[in-house]
């Protein structure tokens, strides 16, 4: 309720808005960008051996695809899971994590970019042949802090719309609080008394809320 989307900020802030956009947490989620280095050129590293099970990063028709496979003893393919990626995580200044959306659930792939590294590896979390190889799932208490608004479904916990995001970066009214009254307020063109505005301004908060 109230919130308006962080387009709606740009009219009267434009300056503020485009200052944000070059900050990494404008980036903190987005969808998989095909020209992004790790995309690009996805040999680059792009294997990450475990004991008795490898995975391995391709392109598919323009989508990422993660996968975890394993061979025999005479280097014959047993199995070959396959995962296209949905969403990326991180600005990718220093690493960017995969999400993928199953039904109404969220899942992270056990790969991470490394971007400083220029190298593929494991997800922090996550051992050679780890047993949960895909289905770590994704919380509210991830998105809470890399999300700008959740889709959830009704009320229930860890359970997503799809697509699963309001808006997929954090915004304007992630820190700012639901604009529609501001906007409206700003909007009407009449005399707004001090501290009268709805809008949250977090440098004047106590310590502990800001």
């Amino acid at each position: 309720g109230g919130y308006v989307g962080s387009g709606a900020c740009v009219e009267c802030h434009r300056s503020i808005a485009e200052a944000y956009r070059s900050h990494p947490m404008a980036h903190s989620i987005t969808a998989i960008d095909a020209e992004s280095p790790e995309t690009s050129n996805p040999s680059a590293a792009a294997r990450v051996d475990g004991k008795t099970r490898y995975f391995q990063v391709s392109m598919r028709d323009g989508r990422m695809v993660h996968h975890e496979c394993m061979t025999d003893a005479q280097g014959n393919l047993i199995y070959d899971q396959a995962i296209p990626m949905d969403f990326t995580v991180g600005s990718g200044k220093r690493a960017r994590a995969y999400l993928f959306q199953q039904g109404q659930v969220l899942f992270m792939s056990p790969l991470n970019w490394y971007s400083q590294a220029n190298r593929w590896d494991l997800a922090p979390g996550y051992v050679p042949d780890d047993p949960r190889r895909f289905d770590r799932r994704v919380t509210d208490e991830c998105l809470s802090c890399h999300a700008g608004r959740v889709a959830p479904v009704g009320r229930s916990l860890n359970t997503y719309r799809e697509p699963p995001f309001y808006e997929l970066a954090i915004g304007c009214e992630k820190c700012h609080g639901p604009g529609e009254r501001h906007v409206a307020m700003r909007s009407s063109g009449q005399a707004i008394a001090l501290g009268a505005d709805p809008i949250v301004n977090p440098s004047r908060l106590d310590a502990a809320r800001r």
